[in-house]
């Protein structure tokens, strides 16, 4: 069974490893629950303290008074995450997660869980080739003959789903999804910026529209990679439909399912609301002159 991955289940796991390294100082423990180098800890507590507050968050949006005591508990915990008191370099044991406040994160968890899909982690292997799939196209897009602000835009995008992957343990699946979702309707929304600045040079075989053809492939890829399956199959906005939200300007309609009525244009319904007011006022004025020749 693979393990949770909500917000709550994150942070219990976090906060389980660091529990665990009992002989090694606050900052080695950290390093060694987030898997990171000994330099990278203080940044990385940041993200650690920022799903701390989306659990506190999201504790107090469920709306039951059972988790009300959760953010206090984030209070308790905190000083296992920053301990002003202690230091990063006192022992981690002094600073030991405190029980009553792991076993709460743990119900909420499992509450959590009751309610939505389990989200899905890639092997390692997957999330590698992915990795390796934006690193190179970030290496693409730098060397590439874009306008600066395009290219500023994509290698920002490319980034921000890189720097998910690479904190899956405090992002989650959803954060990859997100940055995924904003790098791909990125490439989608440039694309016509690019017609409008070098419509000569930018043709559809160009080295230009082929890294933007592999953005939207590679950000399609990831965020059907870390989307729920069953939200997935049931969600409103699939990935296969975000092109169909913002078609180019003059890119023919398509084809509507057998017995489904096209739209009215506004000038349609303009033309047949006069149309009824013409049969109005004739209907009208038939009915005057039946009455005037009534009173005749």
């Amino acid at each position: 069974m693979s393990e949770a991955q909500n917000s709550a289940a994150r942070l219990h796991r976090l906060l389980t490893r660091f529990g665990e390294q009992t002989n090694l100082s606050v900052q080695k423990a950290w390093a060694a629950a987030l898997d990171v180098e000994l330099h990278e800890v203080p940044l990385e507590l940041g993200g650690v303290a920022t799903l701390m507050s989306q659990v506190r968050r999201e504790a107090e949006a469920t709306g039951r008074p059972e988790f009300a005591p959760i953010a206090d508990h984030m209070r308790t915990l905190a000083q296992s995450v920053l301990p002003l008191e202690q230091g990063m370099n006192k022992q981690a044991s002094n600073v030991a997660p405190n029980a009553e406040a792991m076993q709460a994160l743990n119900m909420l968890s499992a509450y959590f869980e009751l309610g939505q899909p389990a989200a899905r982690v890639p092997a390692p292997k997957d999330i590698e080739e992915l990795h390796s799939e934006l690193a190179d196209l970030i290496g693409q897009v730098t060397g590439a003959d874009l306008p600066p602000e395009i290219r500023r835009e994509l290698l920002t995008r490319l980034a921000n789903v890189l720097e998910a992957l690479d904190h899956l343990a405090t992002t989650g699946p959803e954060g990859v999804r997100r940055a995924a979702e904003s790098l791909g309707m990125s490439a989608l929304l440039l694309e016509p910026e690019l017609d409008d600045e070098e419509k000569s040079t930018h043709q559809d075989d160009s080295p230009e529209r082929q890294i933007l053809r592999r953005i939207k492939a590679t950000a399609g890829k990831a965020w059907k990679t870390f989307t729920v399956t069953t939200a997935l199959a049931s969600a409103v906005l699939t990935w296969d439909r975000v092109e169909d939200l913002v078609l180019p300007q003059g890119e023919p309609q398509k084809q509507l399912p057998p017995g489904t009525e096209k739209p009215s244009s506004a000038s349609d319904a303009d033309e047949d609301e006069g149309e009824g007011d013409e049969t109005d006022n004739a209907a009208g004025g038939k009915a005057a002159g039946d009455n005037g020749a009534r009173g005749d």
